[in-house]
């Protein structure tokens, strides 16, 4: 579970879109990487890892040194060392 500084940072900018009247929250994709690399490492989930692979892989313009600096804060290093293999 999230808390602490990243926590206030990921859920207090919310991202919104409308679309055809319906509102959606939208979560950034270096936060949601963030959050999957302390889900995996917390419950050593391969799910987790293949999904920030994934997210890795797809997404134009990731904030790297975003989700470094959030790694380092939150001692994510080994578990990031292993979404990059």
């Amino acid at each position: 579970m999230l808390t602490g500084s990243f926590a206030a940072n990921t859920y207090a900018m919310p991202r919104m879109t409308r679309d055809i009247d319906i509102v959606i929250a939208l979560q950034d994709p270096g936060d949601l990487v963030v959050s999957k690399l302390n889900w995996a490492r917390d419950f050593f989930s391969e799910v987790q890892l293949n999904d920030v692979r994934s997210i890795m892989k797809t997404v134009e313009n990731l904030d790297k040194p975003y989700i470094e600096g959030w790694v380092q804060r939150l001692g994510l290093s080994v578990v990031y060392s292993r979404a990059k293999s």
